[in-house]
């Protein structure tokens, strides 16, 4: 035991050496190597080919905000006999960000290095790099013992939760604003000693912020902990700059119309906030349980209700161990309070999006803050069960998080990977006057970025794609009613994967009747739950065009597949692991 505690006395007199945090920034950039070797990802190749179209527009995450309502539908129609939007999508979708300082950095590589997408991984890892060395800083000035700093630093930076977020060149919005918004609540600090020079340039920086991408709004969470703990009003001053920028972004975005329409890819709070407030508590569990180490927030996307129920007992256990933590002996209680209000209120504008730790980066700030707290006074204490603690938490910092870290660097690469396969299967050799249609795919987000990765790499569209289902979670049964109309039956809807919930929000969902008319083919919902996600479909072609013009195929480990469609009049079951198998009508 003495041995033991010994030894635990000497890595906490390291971690209080100041060269610790050195040491741990090294680890951090040796982390980040491997998203070097990333590669162009998904949306990375739609990007570049957006920059070189001519007169593209400067925001690359923009569109044309002047169109009316008549001529979005028409947008999204075009959109959809390309195969680029699901045939699923809202009549009135939309998705529109306003990230003008994100944009000029891709642009920066696309103008710079077009051909070497390991030069765009680098600009990433430095934005990184800049918001862990904020995070630092911050630390330096809240936490007070070097240890407990160094601690906070090697879970915010070698949080495993944040290597899609830097692997992923397409999500470098999130660095960009995360760093901006990590200066400016270090400047806003400074500010009680330096007066407006920093409460002017802490309200620049949040600017910048939020010109680099909407979740720079977790800042605005922080600066209000800070405020609170002011002593009086006079010492709140300061707070004036930085609320007129949010105010005067707030007032814009929406007079803008940014953001998304019938799509849950990001629900407005203000918009829709019954929407908001009624996919709020499930999404707040499943991050808070990303922030605590409990289970990862990603996978609550796709669990099925039993396995979320698993989920949300392992984050409430993982927040209840935590909170207890930090009212032991040793801890500040005055700052933990207040870096648990700015993180618990950080989390507000990460709610509006499907849970993924990728969307933590700015609530991490504070939860590594409480966890380097916690760890280091687990580490000082004097009871065995204590330091155990510390010990297994110095682990997961130090050892197992930063191999996750740099696993999911390249979990978007993994991703590609999958997609060209996918790709290839289906369009190598594939006759362009032809429709493919796609029984099953794994999502209608896999489906659509098939044709616009095609699109991108040879500049021009794919043989026309039809993806009718996408994530087959059940049996499907497809009849072929007529020479010219299949009907399709689900045993789980339609929008049962979130993903495809992207395109279309729970109020936009189809009734029995609707119809969606392509280019040759008419689809037509014929059932569906009570919650109006569409479980029988009827796809009817022109005449001649199911014989003469269209392949068929199902998704099958990895690959598309040709299959053969029913004859008039037959059926055949469509199950996700197994091979087709016809059957009476």
């Amino acid at each position: 035991m003495g041995d033991r505690h010994l030894d635990l006395t000497r890595v906490a007199r390291w971690l209080d050496r100041r060269g610790a945090l050195g040491w741990l920034a090294l680890l951090t950039a040796l982390c980040c190597v491997p998203s070097l070797f990333g590669g162009a990802q998904t949306e990375d190749l739609g990007f570049s080919f957006l920059a070189r179209q001519p007169g593209a527009a400067f925001d690359l995450w923009g569109g044309d905000l002047q169109r009316s309502a008549e001529q979005t539908r028409h947008h999204v129609r075009l959109l959809r006999d390309a195969g680029l939007l699901p045939w699923l999508s809202a009549d009135d979708f939309r998705v529109v960000f306003f990230r003008p300082l994100s944009s000029a950095t891709h642009r920066l590589d696309f103008a710079m290095a077009p051909s070497a997408p390991a030069l765009w991984h680098l600009q990433s890892v430095l934005w990184y790099g800049a918001l862990c060395a904020g995070a630092a800083l911050l630390y330096r000035r809240l936490l007070g013992p070097p240890g407990a700093v160094a601690l906070a630093f090697a879970f915010f930076a070698l949080a495993h939760g944040h290597g899609q977020a830097v692997g992923w060149v397409s999500n470098r919005n999130a660095l960009v604003a995360g760093a901006f918004a990590c200066w400016a609540l270090l400047a806003r600090l400074r500010a009680q000693e330096r007066g407006w020079a920093s409460a002017l340039g802490a309200a620049l920086l949040l600017a910048a912020g939020l010109a680099a991408g909407e979740s720079a709004l977790g800042a605005v969470a922080y600066l209000l902990a800070i405020e609170l703990s002011q002593p009086g009003w006079r010492a709140r001053r300061f707070a004036l700059p930085w609320l007129l920028v949010t105010v005067a972004y707030g007032v814009a975005y929406a007079l803008g119309g940014y953001g998304a329409l019938d799509s849950e890819l990001y629900l407005h709070p203000l918009r829709s906030p019954a929407e908001w407030l009624e996919a709020a508590p499930a999404r707040a569990l499943a991050l808070l349980g990303g922030l605590t180490l409990g289970p990862p927030s990603d996978l609550w996307n796709g669990a099925s209700p039993r396995e979320q129920l698993a989920l949300a007992l392992a984050a409430l256990a993982a927040l209840a161990l935590t909170g207890i933590g930090l009212t032991r002996p040793g801890i500040p209680r005055a700052r933990a309070r207040q870096l648990a209000l700015g993180t618990l209120l950080s989390l507000a504008p990460s709610l509006s999006v499907f849970p993924e730790d990728r969307v933590l980066l700015l609530p991490s700030v504070g939860g590594a803050a409480l966890l380097g707290l916690l760890t280091h006074a687990a580490l000082s204490s004097p009871r065995r069960a204590g330091r155990g603690v510390g010990a297994a938490l110095l682990a997961y910092a130090l050892i197992a998080s930063p191999l996750g870290f740099s696993w999911r660097t390249l979990g978007m690469r993994r991703y590609e990977a999958r997609l060209e396969r996918a790709r290839q299967s289906l369009y190598a050799g594939a006759d362009r006057g032809r429709t493919l249609l796609v029984l099953d795919a794994p999502d209608f987000y896999f489906g659509a970025l098939m044709v616009s990765s095609e699109l991108a790499r040879t500049g021009q569209l794919p043989p026309r794609t039809l993806v009718l289902t996408g994530s087959l979670r059940g049996a499907l049964r497809l009849t072929r009613t007529s020479a010219d109309t299949l009907e399709l039956e689900l045993a789980a809807g339609l929008l049962s994967e979130p993903l495809n919930r992207n395109y279309r929000r729970r109020a936009a969902r189809p009734r029995v009747g609707e119809s969606v008319q392509l280019d040759g083919v008419q689809i037509t919902v014929l059932a569906t739950t009570p919650a109006h996600d569409p479980t029988r479909l009827a796809v009817r072609f022109e005449p001649g065009r199911s014989s003469h013009a269209v392949e068929a195929f199902r998704w099958d480990e990895g690959r598309y597949v040709p299959l053969a469609l029913p004859a008039p009049g037959q059926a055949l079951s469509l199950h996700p692991d197994t091979p087709p198998a016809p059957s009476p009508p």
